[in-house]
C-alpha cells in the first residue's frame, strides 16, 4: 500500500492573535478616529454587563443618567452663549463696572460657546468609553472636568483684563471686591471640583480590574 503523508493543520491558523494594548492617548490619526466612531456608536446602546462583587450603583448613574444631563446642559448652555448671553447671566444678572464687558455678544461669547459645544460631545463620547469597559475610560471620563475648567478660565480671563485696563478709577474698588466676594467665591467653587475629582478617581481606581476591553 503506498504511504500517505501526514496532512499536518496549519498552526497559524490557531495561533491566538494578540491586540496590543492601547493607552489613554491615541497613537495615530486612525486611532483616534476609531476611537471616536466605536465610542459615539456604544454612546447610544445599552453598556456592557459586567460580573463585579463592587457595587456599582453609581457607576449606573454616571453611565445612564450623569453624563446625558451633562450633554444637555452644554447644550443649553451654548444655545444661550450663541443667542449673547453671558457667563455671569447663566448663573445671575452681570453688574458692577465688569457688567459691560462680562454681558453681550462678543467674541469670548462665540469662544465659550464652542467649548460648551465641545463639552458635551465629550461626555458622549466619555460615556461610550464607560460604557464598553474600556481601558482608558477612567482618564477620559476624569478629564471633562479640567476642560471645563480651561474653557471657562479662557473665555473669562481676556474679559476681567479689559476691565482691568479699562476702569482704572476703579480698580481699587474693583480689587477689593474681588478680595472679599468673587475670591471665597472662587475658592469655594475650586474646592468643590477638586473634591468631585478626588471621590471619582477614587471610585474608579478601586474598580480598575472592570477597564480591559
Amino acid at each position: 500500500m503506498p504511504q500517505r503523508e501526514a496532512v499536518r493543520p496549519n498552526a497559524d491558523l490557531f495561533q491566538s492573535v494578540k491586540r496590543q494594548a492601547k493607552g489613554a492617548i491615541p497613537t495615530s490619526w486612525d486611532d483616534f478616529r476609531f476611537r471616536v466612531n466605536e465610542s459615539f456608536q456604544a454612546a447610544f446602546k445599552a453598556p456592557l454587563e459586567v460580573q463585579t462583587e463592587k457595587p456599582m450603583n453609581y457607576y449606573k448613574f454616571i453611565v445612564w443618567a450623569s453624563l446625558y444631563v451633562q450633554a444637555l446642559m452644554c447644550a443649553y448652555y451654548a444655545v444661550q452663549m450663541f443667542q449673547g448671553a453671558s457667563l455671569l447671566g447663566l448663573v445671575g444678572p452681570a453688574t458692577g463696572p465688569a457688567s459691560g464687558f462680562l454681558s453681550g455678544f462678543s467674541f469670548m461669547t462665540i469662544v465659550l460657546a464652542l467649548g460648551f459645544v465641545f463639552v458635551g460631545l465629550y461626555c458622549i463620547y466619555a460615556r461610550g468609553r464607560l460604557a464598553q469597559f474600556k481601558r482608558d475610560a477612567p482618564i477620559v471620563y476624569l478629564m471633562r472636568i479640567p476642560i471645563i475648567v480651561v474653557i471657562v478660565m479662557v473665555s473669562v480671563l481676556p474679559s476681567l483684563l479689559q476691565v482691568f485696563v479699562s476702569y482704572g478709577a476703579y480698580l481699587g474698588e474693583f480689587a477689593g471686591s474681588l478680595i472679599t466676594a468673587i475670591l471665597p467665591t472662587i475658592l469655594l467653587y475650586g474646592g468643590l471640583i477638586a473634591l468631585q475629582w478626588y471621590l471619582e478617581k477614587l471610585y474608579l481606581d478601586r474598580r480598575s480590574e472592570l477597564f480591559v476591553n
